[in-house]
Formats: structure tokens, sequence, C-alpha cells
């Protein structure tokens, strides 16, 4: 019997920079230890986690991008990033950010980490199954009156995503007891779509989408797609939820008319909001439009996979042509179809090399598995010899190495997947 890696598309679209990586903030705290920690350790029940994935490594067909060699460097590099971002957890359960303060908290930061470990195919040693169970019992422990997920020291923390990405934990390696937290969280999410077309007598372009909060704030792609994710995931996207989320998509997306940007995606609905990183250009009718990027464009592909549209659809296509344009110039499609690379993509670098995780499964294309390869062997170059990954550009938050080493175990966890090949 051979064996051969999965194509596993999974439902779960990664947040920015823990979800608001699009909202920079400056306020960092001293870099000491705040909260306690456990026990910094290179456990040796670890070992069986190497061992495993060294043996699958090696046991993989070679029909996936990366040769032997590559498989057992991404086997080695997630074992030790499994390590450090172990060692990190707190004496409450929670995962809890030494850079920033408004994530002190530790909502976002532990969301995100059990989120990126629940994408690991087993087994699992007993101190990380340990760690999980302990993370997901701090999250469904603090519920806010939405029942949304919220820190420990009611610290926002953007609790749409963290929600999201709590459920999508769930449903993919479910805890050891059922909690009625569950329900609570669905209902939640789904309370806090944007349901109403109007804003103080203006139209809203927001409705059908999520912001990062329940009762405030713009809507933006990224959670959006977070939250259709969750609610897919969990069989609990209902016809309205769904065709609510699929008219803000379809406002999302710019049409087959556009030139250079035609089928991408852009972050949040209104064009000039500072929030669309890559600009704005001005149409030929004098209207403007905020410019697709490759992040939202992952984004939006994987919402619209989300809500159940086929991917031989005309808009999962025209988004698949763009990042395949995105692909092949390495960079962003600009208004006039030439392709650049900005800088505000290097503060979403392990951001984005996460959202394309999400969709190269569904694209069968050469260049988009080029672009796999290169993103694969990428991680492993950047780790830290501590086991950890660090954004040097701190636009987006991805310089707290929780944030960049949960996105980075995110993308080489199911790299390890395999499936028996008669």
């Amino acid at each position: 019997m051979e064996c051969q890696l999965s194509p596993v598309l999974r439902a779960a679209v990664p947040i920015p920079a823990f979800v608001l990586g699009h909202v920079p903030m400056r306020f960092h705290p001293a870099r000491e230890e705040i909260f306690p920690k456990t026990a910094k350790s290179s456990s040796p029940v670890l070992w069986s986690t190497f061992v495993w994935a060294l043996l699958t490594a090696v046991a993989i067909g070679d029909d996936r991008p990366t040769d032997l060699t590559d498989k057992i460097g991404i086997a080695r590099a997630y074992q030790r990033g499994l390590a450090w971002v172990l060692d990190q957890q707190a004496a409450d359960g929670g995962w809890h950010s030494e850079t920033y303060g408004i994530m002190r908290g530790g909502a976002g930061n532990t969301a995100q980490v059990v989120w990126a470990l629940s994408h690991r195919p087993g087994p699992w040693s007993e101190r990380e199954d340990e760690a999980y169970q302990r993370g997901l019992v701090f999250l469904t422990s603090h519920l806010d009156e939405f029942g949304l997920v919220r820190g420990s020291e009611s610290v926002a923390d953007f609790p749409v995503p963290a929600t999201a990405l709590t459920l999508t934990a769930i449903a993919n390696r479910p805890p050891r007891t059922n909690s009625p937290a569950r329900q609570k969280m669905i209902d939640g999410l789904i309370r806090a779509q944007r349901r109403s077309g109007k804003v103080g007598g203006m139209d809203d372009r927001g409705w059908g989408g999520w912001g990062m909060f329940a009762d405030s704030g713009v809507t933006n792609l990224s959670a959006t797609a977070q939250a259709l994710a969750a609610l897919n995931a969990t069989g609990s996207l209902t016809p309205e939820v769904r065709d609510n989320a699929l008219a803000y998509l379809a406002r999302m997306q710019h049409g087959e008319t556009i030139d250079g940007d035609s089928g991408g995606f852009f972050f949040t609905p209104q064009p000039d909001h500072p929030l669309n990183k890559a600009g704005w250009v001005e149409n030929s009718d004098g209207t403007i439009r905020a410019r697709a990027t490759v992040s939202s464009t992952c984004d939006g592909l994987a919402a619209l996979l989300a809500c159940g549209v086929p991917a031989d659809d005309r808009r999962a296509v025209a988004a698949r042509n763009w990042l395949i344009r995105a692909a092949m110039a390495d960079g962003q499609v600009s208004a006039d179809g030439s392709v650049t690379r900005l800088d505000f993509r290097r503060g979403l670098e392990f951001y984005e090399a996460a959202a394309w995780s999400r969709i190269w499964t569904v694209i069968d294309d050469p260049r988009i598995a080029d672009q796999r390869r290169k993103i694969v062997a990428s991680l492993v170059r950047q780790q830290s010899p501590d086991g950890f990954w660090q954004n040097s550009h701190p636009s987006m938050r991805e310089d707290d190495p929780l944030i960049a080493t949960a996105f980075a175990l995110s993308v080489l966890g199911p790299e390890l997947i395999i499936d028996p090949k008669p």
C-alpha cells in the first residue's frame, strides 16, 4: 500500500494578526513575563509526535510539491514550533500576548492557537492534547452577553473572530466533554451578522457581513469568511444567513469588466477606507473602487466555498484566475493589470501564507502548486533557532511570535496528512 498526501480543504480562515492586523496598535507593554506559564521544557512526550510526523514524511508519496528532504524538514519544523507554542501556555490555560497589551486577555491568541493545533492529524501526544483541551476550557469559560468569546480580563480581543476560530477548532477536534457553550457561540455568531440594509438612514454596504464585534465596527471580509467557515463546519449555516452573506460577497468582489482587479476581493466595503491597505483607484465613470489583494481574494474564495458555491462556479473561477495571475507575478495585481509587491504585504506574510494554504487544494494549476512549494519552504527556512516564527515588520502584529507561529503551524500541520492509496 502506498501513501500520499490527501487534498484537504480546511474549513477555517486565518484571521490577520489575530484578526486585526489590519488595525495597527502601537501600545507595546514592557516585554517582561506578565502571566505565569507552564514549565519550559522540550518534553520527551513530544518526541512521539515528532517520530510520527517524521515517519509520515518518509512514507508520503511524491505527488506533492516537496521532495523527501523537504518533507523531513517540514516534520522537524512543525515539532519544534509545537514544542515552543506549548511552552507558552499560561497556568489559566490561555495563551497571552507579551507584545500587545490589547491582546493580553488571551481570547484572541488562545483561539488562534487552538484553531491552528486542530488542523494537525493525530496521533497527538498527551501533553499536546491536554494543552488543547485546557485552551478550549479557557475560551468557553469566558462568554459575553452575546454568547461570544471574551478575554479573561474583559478585554474585547475581537470576540467575533475569536468565537469563529473556537467553533472551527471544536468542529475539527471535539472537546472531551460536550459543553452548552458551543450552541451559545453559534447563536451569538449568527446574531452578529449585519442584518440591516440601512445605518442612520443611509445605505449600508456592510449588511450580510461580519465585523470584529457583535454590536459595532465596520464589516470586513476576514471576519466574514471566518464566521462562515465556523457556521459551515458546525452545520449551522442557515439559508437566510447564507443568502445574506452571498449578497455581501457579491459586493466585495470585482466584476468581470474591471480591468486588473477582475475577480479579486477587497477587505472592507467602503472603497477609500484605510483598512483597504492596497488603496483605491478611480474608475472611468468617476467612481472609485478598492484594489483587490491576495489575502482578501483567498478569504473571498474560501467564503464562497463555505456557502456551498461550487468550485467551477463563475464567481469562484474568477477569484481563482485572479489568484493565478497574482501567483505568476508573486505580488499584487494592480488596476492596470500589472503586478507589484506592496509594502503592506510584508507585514501580512504569515497571514497570507495561511490564507493561501486554505485554497491551494482547490486550484488545480501548476503555478499554484509552485506557490505552495515556495511558501512551505520559506516557512521552514524562516523558523528561529528557538522554534518560533516572527515577522520583522510590526505593522500587522505579526511581530508577536504567538501570532506568526500559530499561522505557520496552521500551514505546516496539514502538509503531514496522509491517506492510504490502494
